[in-house]
């Protein structure tokens, strides 16, 4: 009766059944794996299902919010729709994470966390000639000095990460992707406008 019950749960019902003991126990064996196999494939695939609907759910009340901050303040149909496009576009893209987008680490000592930090940037600024020489002249003093002064952002294509007249205050260093650096004679010492791209390594 157990094999039955178990042929009939796992959908494992054969023309061929097994006449003695051992068979019917080796049967049995192959079916509760069987069983086991199939209901764990089944669980990974709802709970993915799950998760997937969840960020739609998230990403759809973003949005939501979004649309009636843009009626509630009366915004043009054209704005409106330029603004709701970019944030549908970034939405749906997967960003590079920062620390601040890791709330665990705040679990982590704290200088722990400085030599994590410490990991992530010095990478990045020795491509630079002048850290380069620091690094090389004093390891540990230079890890000190990028746990007090870098720090990692994320832009996303579009953004402007500094215009022409503001003060300033940090440079960058190019880690992922590119960056047009852009100058016109309105506010440069140029006589056209003119466009560099900068790729990663760059600094500006």
């Amino acid at each position: 009766s157990l094999h039955w019950a178990m042929a009939q749960i796992t959908l494992g019902a054969m023309e061929v059944s097994p006449t003695t003991t051992t068979e019917r126990l080796f049967t049995i064996l192959c079916l509760v794996l069987g069983l086991l196999c199939g209901s764990t494939l089944v669980s990974s695939l709802s709970s993915s299902m799950v998760q997937i609907q969840l960020m739609h759910l998230e990403r759809n009340k973003q949005m939501t919010t979004l649309r009636r901050y843009l009626h509630q303040h009366s915004i043009n149909a054209h704005l409106s729709q330029v603004v709701q496009k970019q944030a549908w576009e970034r939405l749906a893209r997967s960003a590079r994470l920062n620390s601040a987008d890791v709330p665990v680490l705040k679990l982590i000592s704290r200088e722990l966390r400085k030599e994590l930090h410490a990991e992530v940037c010095v990478p990045h600024l020795i491509r630079h000639p002048l850290f380069r020489l620091l690094h090389s002249i004093d390891a540990r003093r230079f890890r000190q000095f990028c746990s007090l002064a870098a720090e990692t952002t994320m832009h996303r294509s579009g953004d402007e990460i500094f215009v022409a007249g503001s003060v300033a205050s940090s440079a960058y260093i190019v880690v992922e992707g590119r960056v047009a650096y852009t100058q016109e004679p309105e506010t440069s010492a140029v006589l056209e406008s003119c466009s560099t791209e900068l790729g990663a390594g760059a600094g500006v």
